[in-house]
C-alpha cells in the first residue's frame, strides 16, 4: 500500500479507492473522508437516535398526502410484482 490515508473516524490507514470509500463528488478526490465502515457506522448510530422523529415526520407525510402515496404505492406494487413471481416460481421447482 503506497502512500496510505488515515480515516479519521478509525484511526486506521487504508487504500484511497472506491473499494474502501464511498463515492463524494464535492471532494477533490470524489471520495468520502471516512472509511465505509466509520460511515455505514455514523449513519446507523444517527437513524437509531433519531428512529422516532423520522417514523412520526413519514407518518404525518403519509396523512397529509394520501392521494400521492397511493400512486407511490401502486407503482412499488406493480415494480415489484414480477420479482415477486419469479421468487414463487423458483421455490415450486
Amino acid at each position: 500500500m503506497t502512500n496510505p490515508y488515515i480515516c479519521p473516524g478509525c484511526l486506521k490507514p487504508y487504500e484511497r479507492t472506491p473499494a474502501n470509500f464511498f463515492k463524494r463528488t464535492r471532494s477533490a478526490d470524489g471520495l468520502e473522508s471516512r472509511c465505509k465502515t466509520c460511515r455505514s457506522a455514523y449513519f446507523r448510530a444517527q437513524y437509531q437516535a433519531d428512529r422516532e422523529k423520522r417514523h412520526s415526520a413519514n407518518r404525518r407525510w403519509r396523512k397529509a398526502h394520501p392521494d400521492r402515496l397511493k400512486v407511490y404505492s401502486r407503482r412499488w406494487y406493480a415494480k415489484c410484482k414480477l420479482k415477486r413471481l419469479a421468487r414463487i416460481l423458483e421455490r415450486e421447482t
